[in-house]
């Protein structure tokens, strides 16, 4: 188990895998633009943007990413996204 885990200074020991990993915030924003991008996924980009809030995310960093998505994934898709963000903040 030597090689498996390290301890941080004064934390209880972690798996190599898990320090690695993005935080729940960054893998949550990550998910909501996946979700965007593909359309057609209005109840569950819904759901991710009212997660992204939960887990800390602002409603204005949802907006700047999604604007700043706008020329790779279009004009429609973003105003849907736009939505899905506005409806969850509510």
């Amino acid at each position: 188990m030597a090689g498996h885990a390290f301890r941080l200074p004064g934390h209880r020991r972690v798996p190599r895998h898990a320090a690695r990993c993005a935080k729940l915030r960054q893998r949550e924003l990550a998910t909501f633009c996946y979700i965007a991008t593909q359309g057609g996924c209005g109840a569950q980009t819904k759901a991710h943007a009212a997660a992204n809030l939960s887990a800390g995310n602002t409603k204005e960093l949802l907006v700047t990413v999604m604007s700043g998505n706008l020329p790779f994934i279009g004009y429609p898709r973003t105003l849907n996204a736009l939505a899905a963000i506005e409806d969850a903040s509510k």
